[in-house]
């Protein structure tokens, strides 16, 4: 068979190299042996064309057809976006990717987000056709891994794939693993998994898990312990309702992976999955909205360890919806949740009687006017926020931008904002662009980056009244930084959580009335 770019070998090969490492790796302190995250793998879709024996959810538990939501999906994407996210993004686990109807929508969005990820898209290729490729490498897709199932692939695939090859080998990015050998032949290398005993796979498991390195969250957006809980028994937390890197930065769950490097089996899938047997875990009874668990172990071993999972949902609070758009000044780069000014704003305003939700995020670091506009096109935001800040400018100003086409860009994403807050301009506001020649970064050029950062202010401040909408000026606060080092984060440039506290006094001062107008305006205005 012509070659079409299989790497089981190199996975084999791999895996017996992995092994030779697990009893060092096992005996490294964890300083030096912390794994980053290098992959999130999200189930975009539960539904598949077929049933194989070792993925029991098709094969012997029927789960239902479900698609992972729009607005879960865009929160993940926000939140690995929020900390520049550079590893793979893999679309699958237990369903075809190619069967969900909006996957170009999300390789779309997570390219516009995720510029250095690597959109991954997991399939077994019935449904592959030249079209539908080229279309998904246009929407972002970076890698297919095409998983071989049968002895020999498909007539129909093998066309498709030596069209891919001969007329288009410039945007060629398809592996294939041979899956069907793998557990026909016994499976030796361990590259497949029992799936905690519930598939009739028998290995030689390796000395050390090597599913901990990265996140797998399901359709409903459980975070789980790993990819093999094919279940949803040991979920970690609801990305849906917590900050994804919220719950991956659990001190409970980092410590639950900490262990299970070493080698402490905590749980009855580890136990199952690591002994090498085959099919040893009853199916699982009940029902569920995706599947019944088949563990019930999580809780008692967790109160063991004197470790608690933060599962269960904030309580919710009703209210006006909060969308904050921007760049690291919103997304708060180098502070922790909880000190981010938009977070501390909602806050700040329940305090003072408002009954407004958490806010959501558009934002990343590095972003200019055009790449904020463009992620939020692609997110597809409703028209219902009550209220919507906007905090954008510093990158067109340090990337060189000139000031009409930052104005432009600025009118546009303002009008957007409005837009997004139904037409209502008492619903959106303003904050002015930080002068980031008061921090170490730019003292040496502060007096140039002061001026750039007061033309471009000037801007956007006589666009944002002449449109009759709020502007807060904050870049007053921000120019005492030099003075007072403690406003500023460990990185040099970036506010500090502290500064982030100054900034909300003055927001939900100005946002409340509170006789405090002078606080919404910069100095020197007469408005």
């Amino acid at each position: 068979m012509e070659d079409f770019g299989d790497i089981t070998r190199q996975l084999e090969l791999n895996f017996r190299l992995k092994r030779l490492l697990d009893p060092v790796l096992k005996r490294l302190p964890s300083w030096l042996y912390s794994p980053a995250l290098e992959m999130v793998v999200l189930e975009v879709t539960t539904a598949c064309n077929r049933k194989c024996v070792y993925c029991p959810p098709h094969y012997a538990l029927g789960i239902p057809p479900l698609s992972m939501e729009w607005e879960l999906f865009c929160g993940i994407i926000d939140s690995l976006a929020a900390h520049s996210y550079r590893g793979r993004l893999g679309f699958g686990i237990y369903g075809d990717a190619l069967l969900d109807d909006r996957l170009e929508d999300r390789l779309g969005y997570a390219a516009a987000r995720l510029p250095d990820a690597i959109p991954t898209v997991y399939t077994n290729g019935d449904k592959l056709t030249v079209d539908r490729f080229l279309s998904l490498r246009k929407a972002g897709m970076a890698v297919m891994i095409i998983s071989r199932h049968s002895p020999e692939l498909s007539p129909a695939l093998q066309d498709t794939l030596k069209v891919l090859k001969r007329d288009y080998p410039e945007l060629y990015c398809i592996s294939l693993i041979n899956y069907h050998r793998l557990y026909a032949e016994g499976n030796k290398p361990g590259i497949m998994n029992n799936r905690g005993g519930l598939a009739e796979v028998t290995r030689r498991p390796p000395a050390r898990c090597l599913e901990l390195e990265y996140a797998a969250i399901d359709c409903l957006g459980n975070v789980l312990l790993c990819c093999q809980d094919c279940t949803a028994s040991y979920v970690f937390g609801n990305s849906g309702q917590r900050d994804f890197f919220e719950i991956w930065n659990d001190p409970a769950f980092k410590e639950v992976r900490r262990r299970i490097r070493r080698g402490h089996w905590l749980f009855e899938i580890c136990r199952k999955c690591m002994s090498g047997k085959g099919l040893c875990t009853e199916k699982p009874a009940g029902k569920a909205p995706r599947l019944a668990p088949a563990f019930h172990d999580l809780k008692t071993t967790m109160a063991s360890l004197g470790l608690a999972v933060q599962s269960a949902p904030p309580e919710e609070v009703e209210g006006l919806k909060f969308l904050a758009l921007g760049d690291s000044y919103t997304v708060c780069s180098f502070v922790e949740e909880k000190d981010r000014w938009p977070v501390r704003l909602a806050e700040a305003l329940r305090l003072k009687g408002q009954k407004i939700s958490p806010p959501r995020t558009i934002a990343a670091l590095g972003w200019r006017t055009d790449q904020l506009k463009q992620a939020v096109d692609a997110a597809a935001l409703g028209s219902d926020y009550g209220l919507v800040s906007l905090l954008i400018g510093v990158n067109d100003e340090y990337q060189g931008a000139t000031p009409e086409a930052y104005a432009a860009g600025f009118e546009d994403l303002l009008q957007t904002a409005l837009r997004l807050a139904g037409g209502k301009k008492e619903n959106v506001f303003v904050l002015s662009i930080p002068d980031y020649g008061f921090t170490p970064f730019g003292r040496s050029k502060q007096a140039k980056i002061s001026l750039a950062i007061d033309r471009f202010n000037g801007l956007n401040r006589v666009i944002t009244e002449r449109m009759g909408i709020k502007y807060i000026f904050i870049t007053d606060l921000t120019r005492e930084g030099l003075a007072r080092p403690e406003l500023v984060a460990e990185d040099g440039i970036h506010p500090s959580g502290l500064m982030y506290g100054l900034w909300v006094e003055r927001i939900a001062a100005a946002l409340q009335g509170a006789g405090k107008e002078d606080a919404a305006r910069p100095p020197g205005s007469n408005k």
